[in-house]
């Protein structure tokens, strides 16, 4: 069984709601996360499901922190269910911000979300990640 199969990817995940000046965040578990790739160098989409820590807000914003070694220069973030409205992404390095556009509803607290990054570079050295 390859590496990347083997191995759980640890990607923490904040959670930034703003509510009377103040910011809750929330650190999830990932409840499955499955890459579509698994040899070095191979370009995939890596799909994420979870469950919400505390409400998402309208202009909420999620933060995930991939492993090094992935290259994010080419991604883009698909919302597959669980956060209706527009999203816009930003990334730095391994760090990917996802930043909900003011025009969806309110996400509650334990709601299912599932997540894609597509077009994320697998490391291009095999060996354990996270």
């Amino acid at each position: 069984m390859p590496v990347y199969e083997r191995t759980m990817i640890k990607i923490i995940i904040f959670f930034f709601v703003i509510l009377l000046n103040y910011v809750n965040a929330g650190t999830l578990t990932i409840s499955s996360s499955t890459f579509s790739k698994i040899k070095t160098g191979e370009i995939g989409n890596l799909d994420l499901a979870f469950s919400t820590a505390s409400t998402i807000p309208q202009d909420g914003k999620i933060v995930i922190t991939l492993p090094g070694g992935f290259d994010t220069t080419g991604i883009t973030v698909t919302i597959s269910s669980g956060i209706d409205g527009t999203i816009a992404t930003t990334k730095t390095g391994q760090v990917v911000a996802i930043t909900r556009q003011n025009d969806g509803n309110e996400i509650a607290v334990s709601a299912s979300v599932k997540i894609i990054i597509n077009n994320l570079k697998n490391p291009t050295i095999s060996g354990a990640i996270g």
